[in-house]
């Protein structure tokens, strides 16, 4: 199923993409509609992805603040997410179409090293963005 226009300003999407490098990104849309079309062709598998990487993986390395550490439900999240080898941005206040980086892992999790079910879902989520040297990426919404 589809993510409608509605869904994308109500909901504060957890979508997945893979940078130019195969390292794993974490984004929170924030209710906005700045997601690639690969997220709203599937909710089905946005939620296989947001289950795998909240519930399925284990934490593996240190996470690292990009921003000053507020103790609220995204931070948290956050910090948990680059635990496991994740770089986190949320959508930008500034900037309508960047998301900022809010924690990174010290050691990325490389997709090589992911489950192939996971990979697959993945391959069509790649973006040409170098998380390892961005405070900030950016994102063109679908085309309505």
């Amino acid at each position: 199923m589809r993510y409608t226009d509605i869904d994308l300003q109500i909901w504060d999407i957890l979508w997945f993409a893979v940078d130019k490098n195969g390292y794993i990104g974490a984004f929170t849309s924030g209710g906005s509609n700045v997601v690639p079309e690969f997220v709203c062709c599937s909710k089905e598998e946005t939620e296989i992805l947001e289950h795998y990487f909240l519930e399925e993986l284990e934490p593996s390395t240190v996470c690292i603040f990009g921003v000053a550490y507020e103790d609220n439900d995204l931070m948290r999240d956050s910090e948990a997410l680059s635990q496991k080898g994740l770089f986190c941005f949320d959508m930008s206040e500034q900037a309508a179409s960047n998301y900022d980086l809010l924690s990174y892992p010290q050691t990325p999790l490389s997709y090589v090293a992911l489950p192939q079910q996971i990979r697959d879902l993945l391959e069509s989520h790649k973006i040409n963005s170098d998380f390892t040297n961005a405070k900030t990426v950016q994102i063109q919404p679908p085309q309505a």
